[in-house]
Parts: structure tokens; C-alpha cells; sequence
């Protein structure tokens, strides 16, 4: 059997980082910014970052670029339509919103872990 996925939080919210941690299918890692994710990145595999972040930031696109294979889910605390859709086009896997349910949270997780080796090939065509 291999490792366990590895799961990045970038969160200085400690209840998100709790609520990683209640599955042991993982093993969870804990940053507090951006640039730090992106060190951490840099220096070991990832499969998945779970983000508290507006869903409007730069961090998608950054990890599209630069690391196309970690899978992104953001908890937001505010998220218009719009955004939403700007998400989908820089390849987040899920937007949850504040206040999430953690059960909900933590199977979004799994399905993320479990297609690392799957293309992500949704492509946005139209919003309309």
C-alpha cells in the first residue's frame, strides 16, 4: 500500500485544519499564506490544497501554472456567481462556503485525492 495523499491547509482558521484531520486517509500539513503553499510546493508532492481563501484570488490560477496536478478546493466566506464560474475556468475543484458542513468538506477531500491521476479535463465553454 502507498502513502497516504498528502493534504495542505492554508488557513489560519484552526477549526479548518480540525476538520481535515478527523479522517486518518490523509496526512494533513498546515500553512498560513499563499507563498507559503507555494514553498511547501516546491519542496514535496501535494495532491490536494484545501484553501481558505476568497474565491477571486490569484492562488487558482498560480497553481494551474505551476502545479497542474494538485487538485484545489476553496472555502470562501463570500462567493458571487461570478466568481464561482471564474473558479471553474482557473480548475478548482470545489467552493465551499462559510459555514460549511465538515462531513461534506471531508468527502469533497477524498473524491479530490482519489482522481490525482485523472486529467482535469471540465472545460468551461459558456456561463449562459
Amino acid at each position: 500500500m502507498g502513502e497516504p495523499p498528502v493534504v495542505v491547509a492554508v488557513s489560519a482558521d484552526r477549526s479548518l485544519l480540525e476538520d481535515l484531520r478527523r479522517c486518518q486517509a490523509w496526512q494533513v500539513e498546515h500553512v498560513l499564506t499563499a507563498d507559503e503553499l507555494l514553498a511547501r510546493l516546491s519542496s514535496g508532492s501535494c495532491q490536494v490544497v484545501v484553501a481558505d481563501c476568497p474565491v477571486g484570488s490569484t492562488l487558482p490560477s498560480r497553481l494551474r501554472r505551476e502545479y497542474p496536478a494538485v487538485r484545489l478546493i476553496i472555502v470562501a466566506s463570500e462567493a458571487g456567481f461570478a466568481d464561482l464560474i471564474g473558479a471553474i475556468r482557473e480548475g478548482v475543484f470545489a467552493v465551499f462556503h462559510r459555514p460549511y458542513v465538515p462531513s461534506a468538506l471531508i468527502d469533497m477531500v477524498e473524491q479530490a485525492a482519489a482522481c490525482i491521476d485523472s486529467p482535469q479535463d471540465i472545460e468551461l465553454e459558456s456561463a449562459l
